[in-house]
């Protein structure tokens, strides 16, 4: 944490092992904000060798149950729900501290999408998709974590058969040079940007075939 000399504002900064897992980071969240999802407006830092993220710290968000997470629109949760299986990171909804609920303005607030995107995007943490809305893993670690999003989003889904179609029409926008443009503006290096766009294109197609539709909508 540290607090702006010139206005006052805390901030809460995180630093990396190396620059790629910074650049990632700041990545993924610019592909959620482009998913019509508020994020905390993170910006790389340095400090001295190393980078990392930062962010103004917000007091509106209330993190760290379902009950927190629950209250925010059907639609927006089925968004970021689909966002996050296209991002290879459905378990991350299972933490309830990585989003948080505004109660200032009653919207989700992406927080934090991990370092582990990076080894994500590369195919080196492995998060499966089966023949339903669910996902599973081979770690029993993201099993635990996948259990609770299932029981928050299965009577979600449930309650309204269409909801999880209409949140993944929300990923017909992100084409290719979307993705791609994304991964080069945050600063990830071009190969890594390049597997990285391939594997999302991968995932997006597999999720809007499931409902029918197509990224050239």
């Amino acid at each position: 944490m540290f607090r702006d000399p010139e206005n006052g504002d805390l901030h809460y900064a995180k630093f990396y092992a190396t620059p790629d897992y910074a650049t990632f980071e700041l990545a993924f969240l610019r592909l959620y904000e482009h998913g019509r999802l508020h994020t905390v407006d993170a910006q790389l830092v340095t400090l001295g060798p190393r980078v990392g993220i930062a962010s103004r710290w917000r007091d509106d968000l209330q993190t760290g149950s379902v009950q927190a997470f629950s209250q925010a629109d059907d639609e927006e949760l089925a968004c970021v729900y689909q966002l996050s299986v296209m991002a290879d990171n459905a378990d991350f909804l299972g933490w309830f501290d990585n989003i948080g609920y505004s109660v200032d303005t009653g919207r989700l607030v992406v927080i934090d999408v991990g370092a582990s995107m990076l080894a994500r995007s590369l195919g080196q943490i492995r998060l499966r998709p089966d023949k339903s809305v669910r996902w599973f893993a081979e770690d029993e670690r993201y099993r635990r974590v996948l259990t609770r999003v299932t029981q928050l989003y299965d009577p979600l889904f449930a309650r309204d058969p269409a909801l999880a179609a209409r949140g993944a029409r929300n990923l017909v926008s992100f084409t290719d040079d979307v993705v791609a443009t994304t991964f080069n503006d945050a600063g990830v290096r071009p190969q890594l940007a390049e597997e990285a766009t391939a594997r999302i294109r991968l995932r997006r197609d597999t999720i809007l075939a499931r409902y029918g539709l197509s990224h050239r909508s």
